[in-house]
C-alpha cells in the first residue's frame, strides 16, 4: 500500500507542474495578444482608384432574347359584391 501512495504523490506532482506550465503559457499568450499595445503603422496607403463599370448591352441584340414572349396578364377574380368583413376576427 505505501508504494502506491508514493506513486500517486509523484503523479500528482508531475500533473501540478504540467498544469502550472500550461497556465504560464496561456498567460503569456493572452498578454501578447490582448494587453500588449500594437505600434501604429506610419505609412498610410491611399485606396485604389475605383474601377470603371461597363454594362454589356449586347445581350439585347441576340436572337433568343428577341424571341422571348411576355406572360399574359393575370386578371383579378370577379368580385361578387362585398369582399371581406369590417372586422374579420369577429364570429
Amino acid at each position: 500500500m505505501p508504494i502506491t501512495f508514493i506513486q500517486q504523490k509523484k503523479k500528482q506532482k508531475y500533473l501540478i507542474l504540467i498544469f502550472a506550465a500550461v497556465l504560464v503559457v496561456t498567460a503569456i499568450f493572452i498578454w501578447q495578444s490582448f494587453f500588449k499595445q500594437k505600434t501604429p503603422t506610419a505609412t498610410i496607403t491611399p485606396p485604389p482608384p475605383p474601377r470603371e463599370i461597363r454594362i454589356n448591352f449586347s445581350l439585347f441584340d441576340e436572337k433568343l432574347f428577341k424571341e422571348l414572349q411576355p406572360f399574359a396578364e393575370i386578371q383579378p377574380l370577379p368580385s361578387a359584391g362585398q369582399t371581406g368583413r369590417e372586422n374579420p376576427f369577429l364570429p
